[in-house]
């Protein structure tokens, strides 16, 4: 039997980072993670480009995990919000803000292999994979794990586990944890492609007839667009060939970046969002998608976790690796969940009614001439919220 003092199940962005946090603090992790990975496969089966707030920066930075990312990550430093055919518009600036950026924006294959790479250098961090969980026991004093590998049945304890098995958590239906979930009866087209112009590292959100259409900055003047588009509009749009999905894009973007092109292969993912208000059990936690899956209009659900990541430490160096710690931390984090769902379930409703059209371009309007309620809208895109735990408390850019 081997003993730890943590484990981690699921070795994706939250179960990477949450090890690296806890191997930091002197902490020996354990994470099993049910397939191996290697770039390739990553690429071949994830397309996302993943926007990083200006505090999950931080973090990774702080955590030593920023000197594998750092060649692969495009800044945003300026996000503009517009309504197809109308002339409301909303410009976020880190320059208004007294950042070097709002955030940074990875591939998700480069932040996972970036991740995967940190851990494999870290000395207190053991990653096994593939490996399956077959059973968990909670007790009073410790946490009793078996899982397979290799066929091999094998025991760890440890004295705590933590769920990052994402959206579809094995171990939070198997403690029958109460869930609230919605279904956005939207998909998210997710697709490169090349610009004409310079992006000049500014991010991009549309609201169009189609749906909302969003474009982040990539290196080498390419962009990922993701189109989230009703169900009922998406076989259409999915069937469309190469050449015609690019003058999709072009018709709901317009000539701003000079045209696209170079479309690099689409990838679709269905939207929804989840809620499990009952995350924690003695000496057990759900963590990331596991507890909380956020439509991405608003590119919060990462970040979010990662500011769960940071209040998490927080409460384990003031009561240690106990019940005590994790009751303390759903406590603070669970209203901040809460909020964040509310924040982006009104964005979703907002975007797919197109009879708001004409409210949402004045909503623009008005707001990009509000400078307080502007103020307030980029500090939660760049993560400067009051839920942050110690290691990001900086103001001033630290990379």
């Amino acid at each position: 039997m081997t003993k730890c003092d943590v484990v981690i199940v699921g070795g994706g962005f939250v179960g990477y980072t949450a090890a690296l946090a806890l191997a930091d603090l002197g902490f020996n992790v354990i994470i099993l993670e049910a397939k191996k990975r290697d770039l390739t496969t990553m690429q071949q089966q994830d397309g996302r480009a993943i926007a990083l707030a200006y505090t999950s920066c931080l973090l990774l930075k702080n955590l030593s995990v920023w000197q594998y990312l750092q060649g692969h990550a495009s800044a945003i430093n300026t996000v503009h919000t517009s309504q197809q055919g109308h002339f409301g518009k909303l410009h976020l600036r880190a320059s208004e803000m007294n950042l070097d950026y709002l955030g940074q924006v990875i591939p998700a294959p480069m932040l996972g292999m970036g991740l995967a790479e940190a851990v494999q250098a870290h000395a207190n961090i053991i990653e096994i994979a593939p490996a399956q969980l077959t059973d968990i026991s909670l007790q009073p004093n410790t946490a009793e794990i078996t899982y397979l590998s290799n066929s091999e049945s094998k025991t760890i304890t440890a004295n705590l586990v933590f769920a990052c098995d994402g959206t579809s958590s094995t171990l939070r239906q198997k403690f029958n944890l109460n869930t609230k979930t919605k279904d956005h009866q939207q998909q998210a087209i997710v697709a490169n492609v090349d610009i004409a112009k310079p992006h000049e590292n500014h991010a991009y959100e549309r609201f169009t007839e189609q749906g909302t259409l969003a474009l982040l900055p990539l290196k080498n003047n390419r962009m990922t667009t993701v189109l989230s588009v009703d169900n009922d509009l998406f076989g259409d749009l999915k069937a469309r060939d190469d050449a015609a999905y690019l003058e999709l894009l072009e018709s709901l973007f317009g000539k701003k970046l000079g045209g696209f092109t170079n479309l690099g292969k689409r990838f679709t993912y269905p939207l929804q969002s989840l809620q499990c208000t009952d995350m924690q059990r003695e000496r057990f936690l759900l963590l990331g998608n596991a507890v909380h899956t956020i439509n991405p209009i608003a590119a919060q659900g990462l970040n979010l976790a990662m500011r769960d990541i940071a209040v998490l430490i927080d409460c384990i160096q003031e009561e240690g690796l106990t019940p005590k710690a994790l009751q303390s931390y759903t406590q603070k984090v669970l209203p901040e969940h809460q909020k964040m769902l509310k924040f982006t379930d009104r964005l979703v409703s907002l975007a797919q009614t197109n009879k708001f059209k004409h409210t949402r371009s004045l909503g623009l309007l008005v707001l990009d001439n509000l400078p307080g309620a502007k103020h307030s809208l980029a500090r939660t895109l760049a993560g400067l919220s009051e839920h942050r735990g110690k290691k990001l408390q900086a103001v001033q850019d630290a990379i």
